[in-house]
């Protein structure tokens, strides 16, 4: 399809169901609180809405409750987090798998008819016409950038020349916890003021930390950078001396042999590579290490959604239970704990990860390799939106706005959490983000 909306490729047609007759049908779940109930007459009325409060006050469950409640309406809901476990609490996809970007920042730079044209596949095509409401959960790592190129391109698929081509749109998540990796927050984009302006859904009660007193409206204090004295030295008496766990001494300190899994590295479309250069870039690319030396009782985690379609998100982590050999082939028994609760034993193979050309569109070199990552300890990003019982949290290495905040909001007591390398100093608020919460008026 042309950016003028001239069909080139196959068109899927979808019936819509009349916005019109969403309100009174959402009205009739009676188990919504208000505050979902809320956030649903206003996504049925066709207006976007940004939900956003501090750490533990149950954004992700509001956010699981108007999804259900919306597509038990009849509306056709797309539920999409930032990255992979975020995707996962909301029981859908990343947002880039969603609208189909597979280049990372090489689809948000080329140009945009190449991309609906040759990037995005059929599928992904015919999900951004047929969705009524997208879901983004976690919505404080999603770059400007992005946000301005989704708005393009659902314009684009869904030939409409309106916001976002039509489709409302629901946000959750807290610009003064987590920051993207790099670039500009969701909100420093003009589409984000064209959809959203400087209206929100502001939620009010802080579950988390509700049965202790004591750690009740830290996390609000520490978020805005008004945190006192007295909340410092309340933060002190939980610091503990146990170092942070080495994966590399942690293995080695497993009974039985290690088994090593060298990578399987390969020059596709691209005759200006030499392997070295593919391994090289592969290295660059992809989360799957070279070399990787795993012995049974290790703690791993998926660094990608390759075993997604198996109920196993990127970034949960298990333990290894065996290896077997069938033929030439190795394989690593791993039993994963879901984020949702339970667990699984999967048989994990060899997945094939890509470095795309320079086009991006054609691969320039693939690798091979058991797609595990040694993990005894979760990354402060890697825990956004749990609630932890208990939990050791390093801050020795926090260097970036909301990092301290989101692991020190983890626990549910003041009692389970324990801090190592903690100083006060780490506790940083961005400026920026500040500044748009401070001007957000409640919907």
């Amino acid at each position: 399809m042309s950016i003028d909306g001239t069909a080139t490729r196959k068109e899927v047609l979808v019936t819509r169901l009349p916005v019109s007759s969403v309100p009174d049908t959402v009205a009739l779940h009676s188990y919504l609180d208000e505050e979902t109930l809320r956030v649903c007459r206003l996504l049925s009325a066709q207006q976007s809405v940004f939900l956003t409060r501090p750490p533990g006050c149950g954004k992700t469950h509001l956010v699981n409750q108007a999804v259900t409640a919306m597509r038990g309406a009849g509306l056709a809901v797309a539920a999409c987090g930032s990255w992979g476990l975020a995707a996962a609490l909301v029981g859908g996809t990343t947002v880039h798998s969603w609208a189909g970007f597979r280049n990372g920042v090489l689809d948000v730079s080329s140009p945009l008819e190449t991309v609906v044209n040759e990037v995005i596949p059929y599928d992904a095509q015919a999900r951004m016409r047929a969705a009524m409401v997208l879901v983004i959960d976690e919505v404080g790592t999603v770059l400007a950038v992005f946000l301005t190129r989704l708005h393009a391109v659902l314009r684009a698929v869904r030939r409409r020349q309106v916001a976002l081509g039509g489709l409302t749109l629901l946000v959750a998540g807290d610009f003064l916890q987590l920051a993207p990796p790099f670039g500009n927050y969701a909100f420093s984009s003009d589409k984000w003021r064209l959809v959203f302006g400087k209206r929100a859904v502001i939620l009010k009660t802080t579950w988390r930390q509700m049965r202790d007193p004591q750690l009740l409206g830290l996390p609000l204090r520490l978020r805005t950078g008004h945190h006192t004295d007295t909340d410092m030295a309340l933060l002190a008496t939980r610091c503990t001396a146990v170092p942070p766990p080495n994966v590399i001494e942690e293995l080695r300190l497993l009974p039985g042999p290690s088994v090593v899994f060298e990578a399987v590295d390969g020059v596709e479309d691209a005759p200006y590579l030499t392997l070295a250069r593919a391994s090289a870039l592969l290295d660059g690319a992809l989360k799957y290490p070279r070399v990787i030396s795993l012995r049974v009782g290790a703690v791993v985690a998926v660094p990608t959604a390759c075993l997604a379609s198996r109920g196993v998100p990127c970034g949960t982590r298990g333990v290894i239970i065996c290896f077997r050999v069938v033929g030439q082939r190795r394989y690593s028994r791993v039993r994963f704990a879901l984020p949702t609760g339970g667990s699984r034993v999967l048989h994990v193979t060899p997945a094939i990860g890509h470095a795309v050309a320079l086009d991006g569109v054609k691969r320039a070199a693939t690798r091979t390799q058991v797609p595990l990552v040694l993990a005894w300890a979760f990354t402060i990003h890697s825990a956004q939106g749990w609630s932890l019982e208990e939990a050791a949290v390093d801050l020795s290495n926090a260097f970036a706005a909301g990092q301290a905040l989101s692991g020190l909001s983890r626990t549910s007591t003041l009692a389970g959490l324990h801090l190592i390398g903690f100083d006060d100093k780490r506790i940083l608020v961005d400026e920026a983000a500040l500044a748009f919460h401070e001007s957000l008026s409640p919907l």
